[in-house]
């Protein structure tokens, strides 16, 4: 409690000091002034200690139980959980640290609530390491709240690789399709999007379709294609068909040939005879082989009349034999 005689000044002492001493008749002789003057000043020291005093105590009571100088390896798990709001962000760390290393569960929630919304960006990722110590089941809903909403990019990296490590199929999916959709990094939506294809994981094919025909970056735009050849089905090949016949980059189009013609389906017939007529010979080849797979041989002749057009011999003679294949 702060002290009432640090708030009273050398004149408001003399208000109340100066009659007394009148009464006692020490006024009137300079011994008497002397000592007043002595007096006044005792109280305003007096005053002004104090109020040091309680500025003191208090900067001890913000430093928490330890004081300014924190050893987590002599603290009990209820004073390292005290150190989790300390006002130090280091102090904060190192509280985490000693818990993760102790496995202290109990404490799960805190770590929780600081790797979602502490100010500190080292914090909000110690905090997510430590979920994995705990191996605690709040990991991987928390990295998923990380990956989106975290505004530092190496903790949505680390949040991202979490889900690669510990991911939870559709519902991590709908997840990364966000990443994938609106992430600022090219790098994060890259990720992303390979993360879908190498796992498999459906339920963010409508980011994935628009990412692979709009987004501003070819690396992404390529990765969403390829992920959308493997998790797209039926529903979402016309995105890569407009690919391999419009886009203009010859190099993406050649790409595009070549994915479709790892694994063909039907509704690709009409895409792959439209890009019979490429005016890059590497793409119609290509086309021409996923025919081949497609063991459609209504197509022979279709091939046959585009081998007498072609002013390509190499193409020419891929369209014969590709005919030849199927049959005619």
């Amino acid at each position: 409690m702060p002290s009432p005689i640090r708030n009273v000044s050398i004149r408001d002492a003399r208000g109340w000091i100066i009659p007394l001493l009148w009464e006692l008749g020490l006024t009137t002789t300079s011994l008497g002034q002397a000592v007043l003057r002595r007096s006044l000043g005792y109280i305003a020291l007096t005053g002004l200690i104090a109020g040091m005093l309680c500025l003191c105590w208090g900067t001890a009571a913000v430093a928490g139980p330890f004081g300014p100088d924190f050893d987590s390896s002599g603290a009990t798990g209820k004073e390292l959980l005290q150190y989790l709001d300390h006002e130090n962000y280091k102090f904060r760390l190192e509280a985490l640290d000693e818990l993760g290393d102790r496995k202290l569960v109990q404490v799960g929630d805190k770590v929780v609530e600081l790797a979602k919304s502490d100010e500190h960006y080292k914090v909000r990722l110690e905090a997510l390491e430590v979920l994995g110590d705990l191996e605690s089941s709040w990991l991987v809903p928390t990295a998923e709240h990380m990956v989106i909403e975290d505004p530092v990019e190496n903790n949505r990296d680390e949040a991202l690789e979490v889900l690669e490590d510990l991911g939870e199929g559709s519902r991590t999916a709908m997840v990364l399709g966000k990443v994938v959709a609106g992430d600022a990094i090219s790098d994060l939506r890259e990720s992303a999007a390979k993360l879908l294809r190498e796992k498999k994981w459906t339920g963010a094919e409508e980011q994935l379709a628009r990412a692979a025909l709009r987004d501003g970056d070819s690396d992404v735009r390529r990765e969403c294609r390829r992920a959308l050849a493997v998790l797209g089905g039926e529903k979402y090949r016309p995105v890569l068909h407009r690919v391999l016949l419009d886009e203009p980059s010859k190099k993406y189009r050649l790409e595009m040939a070549e994915i479709i013609e790892d694994e063909p389906m039907a509704v690709d017939k009409q895409a792959l005879l439209d890009a019979l007529d490429d005016p890059y010979g590497k793409v119609a080849i290509t086309a021409a082989k996923a025919l081949v797979k497609l063991k459609d041989s209504s197509v022979t002749k279709i091939l046959r009349e585009k081998a007498m057009e072609a002013t390509d011999r190499n193409v020419a003679s891929e369209f014969n034999e590709a005919a030849e294949d199927l049959g005619g």
